[in-house]
């Protein structure tokens, strides 16, 4: 609820900071920006990121996506939603809220819905479904992703080597 500071310190990246790596990249793409984020969302990633899972998902179960003004914030509380249900082990769920963020977003480029498609794969791949893992990597492969993708791409990659030798 700064927003004061918020904007001094995205400030402060923009002017000084350097991409070293996907994070790096992100908070640099973030300061330039100048968007906000949507503080629930920020929470819900912050509680998510510290193993609190069922309070991230109150916290998640407070909003609707109806609720959200921007697009990006509807397809990150999709992904936000499905990697919650997914850490809980709750696969179907969290597989519904992945392809909601894909569908939203693959078009637009964001993060979220290519984590989310790799995400997917990796579901399968556990789930002894190769065929479908692999049509996951390979979109996953195909689509830009705003932030991560070198990393993305790489787990997509090495997804596909797994399931080569398996």
């Amino acid at each position: 609820g700064e927003s004061r500071g918020y904007h001094q310190y995205m400030r402060y990246c923009a002017e000084r900071g350097y991409a070293g790596s996907g994070s790096d990249r992100s908070a640099l793409q973030e300061s330039s920006h100048g968007v906000v984020p949507n503080v629930v969302l920020l929470k819900a990633r912050l509680l998510f990121d510290g193993g609190y899972y069922q309070r991230a998902l109150d916290l998640l179960g407070q909003t609707t996506p109806l609720m959200l003004e921007q697009d990006r914030h509807r397809v990150e509380f999709a992904y936000r939603k499905g990697r919650i249900l997914h850490s809980m082990g709750r696969l179907k769920e969290a597989m519904s809220f992945y392809e909601s963020a894909l569908q939203q977003g693959s078009r637009q480029g964001f993060f979220f819905a290519c984590n989310a498609c790799l995400q997917l794969g990796l579901i399968y791949e556990q789930l002894r479904q190769p065929e479908r893992a692999k049509s996951y990597f390979q979109r996953c492969l195909s689509l830009d992703s705003d932030e991560y993708e070198t990393e993305l791409h790489q787990k997509a990659k090495a997804g596909l080597n797994r399931l080569k030798y398996s």
